[in-house]
């Protein structure tokens, strides 16, 4: 018997590659300027999150969800690495699926808040500098405080990793 001839592969419209995924809607094409924008965007949200892992005053979670938005319109690549990632994509995928945080996570990112801005505002020596670091710090408690949390109890399904 013989075999049915084979198909050649069809070429894509996507960065010229052959049987390559479509371009999920809205992301603009490979080349397009404003994609590279979104990308750089997203790479400095990434540096600035992983800065603040480290930094107290630098908060990782909002610059990762930041980042992610960038990737998702510049590059699907550089977006599925990210919400894959081992430390920051649980937290992402969590925001994603239930618009809101584990409580633990909210608890643990106020009082670190409240800690290392008590004690900055203590260790310096100007009262504007002292004045300025309880405010920003105050700011950020009432941001974090207003965020939404889910029972962890009640839903506890675990968020998926996307195919990568």
């Amino acid at each position: 018997m013989s075999e049915p001839p084979r198909q050649p592969p069809q070429e894509s419209s996507r960065e010229g590659r052959v049987d390559a995924p479509p371009r999920r809607a809205g992301t603009p094409g490979p080349r397009h300027p404003i994609r590279w924008l979104w990308v750089s965007a997203g790479l400095l949200c990434v540096a600035l999150g992983a800065l603040g892992t480290f930094l107290p005053l630098l908060p990782t979670t909002p610059f990762m969800l930041l980042a992610a938005a960038c990737f998702a319109r510049g590059s699907e690549r550089f977006h599925d690495w990210l919400l894959a990632h081992r430390l920051f994509g649980p937290t992402i995928r969590s925001w994603r699926a239930r618009r809101a945080l584990p409580p633990r996570v909210k608890g643990k990112a106020i009082a670190l808040v409240v800690v290392t801005i008590g004690a900055s505002a203590w260790m310096l020596s100007s009262p504007v500098g002292r004045v300025a670091a309880l405010v920003v710090g105050g700011a950020l408690v009432v941001f974090l405080a207003r965020l939404p949390v889910w029972d962890e109890r009640e839903d506890a399904r675990p968020v998926p990793v996307p195919d990568a």
